[in-house]
């Protein structure tokens, strides 16, 4: 049963949470597939989708199998996660559901499934 790898695919690659590793690895394979105006790119990565959902669901290889498409997202992501874990980026609660983002200047844009782990892992404005 695919189920649960498939929501958290989709949660990475439709509201960016970080709900799930393999889920985020998952979004990234697809994205690398596709663009945003490529339904072809789409049409292949769902004809791809059985083999893709088994690899990854698969606890011995977890998505090896497609790790050149994943790679370089999974990098850069990992980039923006050890900013905020080492507190070069900082994620400061404020009023409401406001929350400021602060990182090294020069540097390039934190990736919002790093930030939702942020938060989540903070427990920040309920995001625990």
């Amino acid at each position: 049963n695919f189920e649960r790898l498939m929501i958290a695919g989709a949660e990475a690659g439709d509201f960016g949470e970080w709900s799930s590793t393999l889920g985020v690895k998952l979004d990234l394979t697809v994205s690398a597939w596709c663009t945003d105006d490529d339904d072809e790119g789409y049409g292949a990565a769902l004809a791809r989708l059985p083999e893709l959902l088994a690899d990854f669901a698969d606890d011995r290889s977890a998505g090896a199998q497609y790790e050149e498409l994943w790679r370089d997202g999974w990098e850069a992501l990992m980039a923006s996660w050890e900013d905020i874990d080492s507190g070069a980026a900082q994620l400061s609660e404020g009023p409401g559901r406001i929350v400021l983002v602060e990182q090294p200047a020069g540097g390039p844009r934190l990736d919002a499934m790093a930030l939702h782990r942020g938060l989540k892992e903070r427990g920040v404005h309920g995001h625990a």
